[in-house]
């Protein structure tokens, strides 16, 4: 993979100065990137990419230093493990969650460059709910929504262990039969409520009469 930052990302000089009103919220620019093979999936946040191959190679870049580029590769190859279909990076960027077209799925922490398979947590992911209270070194507590219409918790816990799964847990907390989980949110509310709310959005048929 060749970089021509010539025409690349460049980070602002002050990230603190107060944005321009009558300026777009976001431009698209041409850079400069050639892969080996085709992309299948990417991901933003707090200033950093990550970009998928169909062979499954993982490319991380820090967007301040775009020059500097992590190439990872998963464990196993996809014709074993399947290509990479969705990434899911939380707002920080520190934890990274990558979904196969064959249901395996992997973590990867930003100060890693080993993903770990997640062998708890089976199936075609479609979304994720990244606990709202913050960075840790540990995803904490999380949603994970599928296409089969179940909803996990998922603690994630990295380790440097070889034998030690990366999972804390995974616990089934809801199904909606026959439907993915296209979408999931996480907000913190205080105090303690006795009741619990869902939100649905959805089609509905046409009937006659």
């Amino acid at each position: 993979m060749v970089l021509d930052q010539s025409s690349g990302y460049v980070a602002p000089s002050n990230a603190s100065e107060a944005p321009d009103p009558s300026l777009p919220i976001f431009d698209v620019r041409d850079v400069q990137l050639k892969f080996a093979a085709n992309f299948v999936a990417a991901q933003v946040a707090n200033n950093v990419m990550i970009l998928a191959l169909a062979t499954g190679r993982i490319l991380r870049i820090d967007l301040d230093s775009p020059e500097d580029i992590d190439d990872i590769d998963l464990p196993k190859k996809s014709s074993e493990t399947g290509v990479i279909r969705r990434l899911f990076l939380d707002p920080t960027a520190s934890h990274l969650i990558i979904s196969t077209t064959l249901g395996d799925n992997y973590y990867l922490h930003t100060q890693s460059r080993q993903p770990k398979l997640l062998s708890r947590l089976k199936g075609l992911i479609e979304s994720v709910a990244w606990n709202p209270s913050g960075p840790t070194a540990s995803t904490r507590e999380i949603l994970v929504g599928v296409t089969d219409g179940n909803v996990y918790e998922v603690y994630i816990e990295p380790s440097t262990e070889f034998y030690r799964r990366e999972e804390r847990y995974v616990t089934n907390v809801y199904r909606i039969p026959e439907t993915s989980i296209t979408g999931i949110f996480a907000d913190l509310i205080l105090g303690k409520p006795d009741q619990r709310g869902a939100f649905f959005v959805g089609d509905l048929a046409a009937t006659d009469g």
